[in-house]
């Protein structure tokens, strides 16, 4: 058994040393692979847009005042999670469909679904809403639409009910493209890049000790 482990102390010994002494290789496989994975985010991958806006969702009295008190509002709460449902709906969204076409701006309801992401804050009646698209255009006509259309989706899911917009729709990164794959896909490719390396060195260290 000890002689055992000292072989494998060995040879573990070995290895490392064959990573010291090969480190330019294992530096090139690393950058190039980065490389390559900056290059295909770039030319590949294609940036995109994200516009945000929030809305409070609340229930009225017949006075049209807001009633505030426990019940309501966790009644408002749920309200909202309802109302992140039935926004997307596609009876609801058709109008969003025809006034983007009206503009000049070809979508359909598939692509709408794909790209509008609405949540609610937990604990919360505020709902959060997000498009993201490669097209900036796009992005900020659904959202405006989106956006315009949710008071009158409110007043018709309940009665009494309220949609207003607390934060008017903006454009993360003041408007620049977001693209969060260009960092990760950059940093896997390179990471890729330093196992492919160490893997490598070590599969001719264990198979192919006298070529080093």
């Amino acid at each position: 058994m000890d002689d055992k482990n000292a072989e494998n102390e060995i040879d573990l010994k070995k290895i490392f040393s064959s990573f010291r002494r090969k480190w330019l290789i294992i530096l090139a496989f690393t950058l190039i692979f980065a490389l390559l994975g900056l290059c295909a985010s770039f030319f590949i991958f294609k940036p995109q847009y994200t516009v945000r806006a929030e809305a409070v969702v609340s229930i009225s009295g017949n006075s049209g005042e807001t009633l505030v008190n426990a019940d309501t509002f966790e009644k408002s709460k749920e309200f909202a999670s309802l109302l992140a449902v039935l926004a997307l709906s596609s009876e609801n969204i058709q109008p969003v469909i025809d006034d983007a076409k009206a503009g000049g701006v070809s979508v359909g309801y598939e692509q709408i679904c794909e790209i509008t992401k609405i949540t609610v804050i937990a604990e919360t009646q505020v709902m959060e809403i997000s498009v993201t698209s490669t097209d900036k255009n796009l992005a900020e006509t659904v959202m405006n639409g989106i956006v315009s259309s949710l008071p009158d989706v409110a007043s018709e899911a309940v009665s009494g009910g309220r949609c207003e917009t607390v934060t008017s729709p903006y454009f993360l990164n003041s408007g620049k493209p977001v693209s969060r794959t260009l960092p990760v896909v950059t940093v896997v490719s390179a990471l890729i890049g330093f196992a492919s390396a160490c893997g490598v060195i070590c599969f001719r260290e264990v198979f192919f000790p006298e070529e080093n």
